[in-house]
């Protein structure tokens, strides 16, 4: 009815401390759709996503016919390529491409041999894995041995330490007996001096386990390269087959085609006459294309719709600070082509949106409400006389905001709905002509009376 987005109706309509986000406070793409509705110029970008879709088929069917063109291209070069064979076609030809064949059949051999003379090496190879595979198990058993008998040393040395250094037991407090302290002294070295050969017998062991693993992965590694080189030459006789079956296939066209040249001659004309199609079709889509991109140029951001906006602009200006003007606000506030704001007086210099109290806030946000209201009347793209204020009393607007606000509403809005909704009902009560009240009742709002 209204012939509102909801974007543009919570700018120009209603006004609440909650629920709907005041302009300054919404992004910068936001704010710019809000006036481009109200200055009515929404069917720019309306028009220009049409272009956009026209481009992006444009662009479609211009690679299309690109991709027919060079296939068509393609056919063109082999048919032509495949009429003077046909032309110079004689026995030579045949008989170079029997030789070649012949050439790759020998190489395949060749590489058939090496194959089977390299699997015999990975035989023996494998066969003195397999004869090594217990090293693997085996020096993990010795070196766990080697853990075992480095614990036993930690644990004689600590009980040779306690002998050496205590002739009481710290347990029971009674005395070590001289003579069984150094016979344990003695039992406890000679215990070390076996327990050290033995560990160095060990470490002997596992040296030479450590020297067959060393075998067993220089020899895993031969395999591995071994069955590299198999790939490699398997890799190399599939494409020499696949080459043979190529050179097979090219002696039966020329040996099956030779006659026909004719029919091939008038194949390629055809394919000529549907290449000159496609490149007249790609030049009509190419200027369809330039004409549309013209457009889009004209109807984007920065095109016609800025040249308005910059138009207009200066009437939004000085009517936002008129209404600030008459909150008693004394601040030049204005709004640059991108609708980012700026703030200068004596007082304050280079300030935004953010740098002002809450209360300030509000009246910067009435004034907004108030001039894009104007503006759209002046537009004649939205024209209401419906105004709708949420709780924007009880926030934080102070007692002479409020005074300011009502003068408004009573001289420059006195043909207009304006529908405040507020808990303070004493403070505003004379100062609106009609009043009806509410309260809640099991949930539901109920109207108590009107006056």
């Amino acid at each position: 009815m209204l012939k509102l987005n909801y974007k543009s109706f919570t700018q120009i309509v209603v006004l609440g401390s909650s629920n709907f986000v005041p302009f300054m406070q919404l992004s910068s793409q936001h704010r710019r759709e809000v006036v481009e509705d109200l200055l009515d110029i929404r069917v720019f970008s309306s028009m220009n996503d049409i272009a956009k879709v026209k481009i992006r088929e444009m662009k479609d069917d211009i690679k299309e016919i690109g991709y027919k063109k060079e296939n068509i291209e393609d056919k063109i070069e082999t048919q032509r390529l495949f009429i003077e064979e046909l032309e110079k076609l004689k026995d030579k030809d045949i008989q170079d491409k029997k030789n070649k064949i012949s050439s790759l059949e020998s190489d395949t051999d060749l590489l058939n041999q090496e194959n089977i003379s390299i699997l015999d090496k990975c035989h023996l190879l494998e066969k003195q894995l397999k004869e090594l595979s217990y090293v693997e198990d085996k020096l993990k058993k010795l070196e766990g041995l080697n853990n075992k008998l480095e614990q036993k040393i930690s644990s004689v040395i600590s009980e040779h330490k306690f002998f050496k250094k205590n002739s009481v037991c710290p347990t029971c407090t009674q005395d070590i007996g001289e003579e069984f302290r150094l016979n344990k002294i003695e039992e406890i070295e000679n215990k070390a001096k076996e327990i050290k050969k033995g560990q160095q017998e060990l470490q002997q062991s596992i040296e030479e386990e450590t020297q067959l693993q060393k075998q067993f992965l220089k020899i895993s590694k031969e395999v591995l390269e071994h069955n590299n080189e198999i790939t490699f030459n398997n890799v190399k006789i599939s494409e020499f087959r696949k080459q043979i079956k190529e050179l097979e296939s090219e002696i039966q066209g020329l040996t099956t085609q030779s006659e026909d040249r004719n029919t091939e001659s008038a194949k390629l004309v055809s394919y000529q006459d549907t290449l000159e199609n496609l490149l007249k079709n790609l030049s009509l889509k190419k200027e369809e294309l330039s004409n549309y991109e013209f457009i889009h140029m004209l109807l984007k951001d920065d095109g016609a719709k800025t040249k308005i906006i910059k138009k207009y602009l200066p009437v939004i200006n000085h009517t936002l600070n008129k209404y600030l003007e008459m909150l008693e606000f004394s601040v030049n506030f204005t709004l640059d082509e991108e609708f980012n704001e700026k703030a200068l007086n004596p007082i304050y210099e280079d300030f935004s949106y953010e740098s002002f109290s809450e209360g300030e806030k509000m009246r910067i946000d009435l004034a907004i409400l108030f001039t894009w209201r104007e503006v759209a009347k002046l537009k004649n793209s939205i024209n209401t006389n419906l105004l709708i204020l949420d709780e924007v009393f009880d926030s934080s607007m102070d007692e002479y905001g409020t005074d300011f606000f009502t003068r408004i509403v009573k001289y420059k809005l006195d043909k207009s709905n304006v529908f405040v909704i507020s808990h303070k009902k004493d403070e505003l009560l004379d100062k609106f002509d009609n009043t009806i009240s509410f309260e809640k009742r099991k949930g539901f709002s109920v109207m108590i009376d009107s006056f």
